[in-house]
């Protein structure tokens, strides 16, 4: 359990996180974060913002009320993610996967996200951006 933790000046290199609390978590302040894996931990209210992690690996984490503002993502796994509430905003989601992912709100408008992977019907929630009406 790390939660609530300060980071500042820490260092994790090809770290990897199995079933861990790292709850309210700021990996801004680290000195570096390189090729860790998260692998169905809990991770609400964490911030990654501005940060590069291409390649990262979230697959089946609780990323509820993230932030993720102006990430580098691009190939991020956040398969079978549970992102209630997690702001994603002018992010680099080209190729991540959000396959069995849920609650994510993405605007497609404010983020890039060409060739990632999406399933149906979660990925409906990407239209939300385009106030449109589905019936």
């Amino acid at each position: 359990n790390l939660s609530l933790c300060q980071l500042k000046g820490a260092s994790f290199n090809e770290c990897q996180f199995k079933d861990c609390k790292l709850v309210a978590l700021d990996w801004t302040s680290t000195a570096s974060l390189r090729s860790p894996i998260f692998d169905t931990c809990n991770m609400d209210a964490n911030n990654f913002s501005e940060m590069q992690l291409a390649y990262i690996n979230f697959k089946g984490s609780r990323l509820n009320d993230a932030r993720f503002h102006g990430t580098k993502l691009k190939n991020a796994d956040f398969s079978k993610c549970d992102l209630q509430a997690a702001e994603f905003h002018q992010s680099d989601l080209r190729g991540c996967d959000f396959r069995q992912a849920r609650a994510y709100q993405i605007s497609p408008m404010h983020n890039q996200i060409g060739k990632a992977k999406f399933s149906y019907p979660d990925a409906l929630a990407l239209l939300q951006a385009f106030d449109i009406i589905l019936e």
